[in-house]
């Protein structure tokens, strides 16, 4: 994380926000902040890395979201790759992902290795704010 705690509870909210999209309790999300880099780890609003005007969760809110859509988009696709057959509806939740035709079920931890290595899709899927926990 890039940006630092000061008291407003940044190491608790930002963490929150990758829990809730993967739909996984905060203790499965560990957090380990970023080296100096202005380059990678820049605040929007202000061009460098830097925490500080109440900017964190508004600057990375949707970035956060969408690192975790991303990781739950890759988790389920290496669990399809992982199912006999491929195919089936798969959901997640309770720290796991579920193929619905088979009952099979893998963790994300299980799947977190190989989806790691899979590239950044260009559009991922947001969970709809209204039907989050």
């Amino acid at each position: 994380m890039c940006q630092v705690e000061m008291g407003q509870g940044t190491y608790t909210s930002m963490p929150m926000l990758l829990a809730e999209e993967l739909e996984v309790g905060l203790d499965q999300v560990e957090l380990e902040h970023a080296p100096p880099d202005d380059k990678l780890y820049a605040n929007p609003l202000f061009g460098d890395q830097e925490t500080g005007a109440s900017t964190s969760v508004r600057m990375f809110y949707e970035p956060l979201r969408r690192a975790g859509a991303t990781r739950a988009h890759h988790a389920a696709d290496r669990c399809r790759s992982d199912m006999e057959g491929g195919s089936g509806i798969l959901s997640g939740g309770e720290r796991v992902v579920t193929h619905t035709a088979t009952g099979r079920k893998l963790t994300y931890a299980a799947l977190a290795d190989k989806a790691a290595t899979l590239p950044v899709p260009e559009k991922v899927t947001l969970k709809d704010r209204r039907t989050s926990s």
